[in-house]
């Protein structure tokens, strides 16, 4: 939700590189052509881009980097030039090639290209009637001083695989000079159950290593982790060595969607002045499925996974994060600099807001800086603000533990963006709301009251909330993205593409008793 290209042009996954204080986002990007070029932005803040001219990459007919170049790839400064590896196809196999510069604008494919092939023992490298395509994509490079070596992980499959293994694996490479590439036996982690291990990412952190992936629940490979069903996005594994083994945690989703959804999708990692910085792409949203495309693209049908076209889509690069640990678990933390996007305070308290009582519609009261209310048939609900665009609100809530507090997010024409604190069932909600009336209200201008409102969930996330607890609540909206933190912790990524870009903001209760308080609403930049 921070950059997205102008329409027919689209962006897909990305590489964040940072160079003398400077922020390069590189990214696969459609236009006529299926990314047929690498998209190229630059920017001091991670807040506000400059698109530069875009890299064409794309070769002559029969050159392993004819096709479209959907694999994702990096960026890596050697030697005093800059590395860039991007993938292709060729007989039925990925590949990586690399293209060299000394500005990080103009580059030119280094002739070695394709320097990264797979091969076995260890890897698959022939196209097998299950595996039409061979797995060889996004290689995570990094540095090791201790053997003078480039380590690289990729999306790969093994040789073989099973009812019981999808043969998927995050292969292991080293090479001194990123050219010649030696081949290692694989990452030991549990991979096997996964469809796949796209853009793979490892770090050192407190002591332990984390190993990031992305993948799909689709088909008979659904994830369920603690906190969500049915989940596709970034995932994560715990070890206590760089090459493993690593190990599942409880709750291994770092960020993404469930219920089928694909939202923020390819994240990654770089070292950043506060730690490490996590970044990602969103994708349009919709259920994980397939759709009818021209003959040409039948082979990209798996990365298909919105409801449209895939030159229409409208995906934008997501909000950086803070990369955090707690008791060894990862999350991820809202980074303040997303405010500089404010463009004015819409509303800056409760003491803003007017005095209301109307008991027969549930019970709103102000008094001491917060807002108290009551309902415990409907949903009831309370605007407090007219008119708003791309948003950000920050507020503190405390609820019963019967209670389903929350915010209705640009109400307009009988619909809006929701989003609940589930204190009944213990989870954290935001879909798009819709009441059967023309609007909400009931004739009154402040107060009111849902009439057979109902909720189409874009995603849902089991939380643990606990009576009469304070949590603060940030939610993001621009555009049709979504974004919400709880406590700081990220919590959604979502696209309600049905939703208003403009209407009213209410806060809102049901089935018990709630208070809100430390309210505050700015506007915030709409994209260019």
């Amino acid at each position: 939700m921070i950059y997205r290209l102008k329409p027919p042009n689209s962006l897909w996954d990305s590489c964040l590189f940072e160079w003398d204080g400077t922020f390069h986002l590189y990214h696969l990007e459609s236009s006529e052509k299926l990314w047929d070029r690498l998209g190229h932005a630059v920017s001091a803040d991670l807040v506000h881009w400059e698109a530069r001219d875009p890299i064409h990459i794309a070769g002559r007919p029969g050159d392993w980097n004819e096709g479209p170049m959907i694999l994702t790839g990096m960026v890596v400064p050697h030697d005093g030039r800059f590395y860039l590896f991007a993938g292709g196809r060729t007989g039925g196999r990925q590949v990586m090639g690399v293209f060299t510069s000394g500005d990080l604008d103009h580059w030119e494919v280094h002739p070695a290209s394709p320097v990264l092939c797979p091969e076995g023992p260890h890897y698959l490298s022939k196209p097998t009637p299950h595996c039409p395509e061979v797995d060889w994509r996004d290689p995570c490079i990094h540095y090791r001083k201790d053997d003078g070596h480039y380590h690289a992980l990729l999306c790969a499959r093994l040789p073989e695989m099973s009812h019981r293994h999808s043969g998927a694996t995050i292969a292991h490479v080293r090479s001194r000079d990123l050219i010649r590439w030696e081949h290692l036996p694989p990452i030991q982690a549990p991979t096997g159950r996964f469809y796949d291990t796209e853009v793979p990412d490892v770090f050192e952190m407190d002591g332990r290593y984390y190993l990031l992936f992305s993948t799909a629940s689709s088909g008979a490979f659904q994830i369920n982790t603690a906190g969500r069903e049915n989940a596709t996005g970034t995932f994560y594994m715990v070890g206590d060595d760089v090459d493993g083994p690593f190990s599942l945690p409880d709750e291994y989703l770092l960020i993404g969607a469930g219920q089928g959804k694909m939202a923020a999708y390819c994240g990654r990692t770089i070292a950043h002045e506060d730690g490490r910085l996590f970044y990602h792409h969103i994708n349009h949203g919709g259920d994980i499925r397939a759709v009818p495309q021209k003959q040409a693209d039948r082979e990209l049908r798996h990365h298909v996974n919105y409801g449209g076209d895939i030159r229409s889509c409208r995906h934008a690069w997501g909000s950086p994060k803070r990369v955090r640990t707690s008791d060894g678990k990862l999350y991820l933390e809202y980074m303040p600099i997303l405010e500089r996007l404010e463009t004015g305070i819409l509303c800056g308290s409760v003491a803003e807001l007017p005095v209301f009582d109307a008991p027969d519609l549930g019970r709103w009261e102000r008094a001491g800086g917060r807002i108290s209310a009551r309902s415990d048939v409907r949903m009831s609900s309370c605007r407090i603000c007219r008119d708003a665009g791309d948003l950000h609100l920050a507020c503190e809530v405390r609820a019963s533990s019967d209670s389903r507090p929350g915010f209705l997010l640009r109400s307009a024409a009988g619909e809006a963006a929701l989003v609940t604190l589930n204190f009944a069932r213990q989870r954290l909600e935001i879909g798009t709301c819709t009441n059967d009336r023309s609007g909400w209200g009931l004739g009154m201008d402040d107060v009111l009251t849902g009439v057979g409102v109902s909720c189409l969930y874009s995603d849902l996330c089991a939380a643990e909330l606990k009576d009469h607890v304070p949590y603060r609540v940030r939610c993001f909206a621009r555009d049709e993205h979504f974004e919400v933190y709880l406590d700081g912790r990220w919590v959604f990524t979502t696209v309600l593409p049905h939703a208003a870009r403009r209407g009213d903001i209410e806060l809102c209760v049901a089935g018990g008793a709630a208070e809100f308080s430390d309210l505050r609403i700015a506007a915030i930049e709409p994209f260019a």
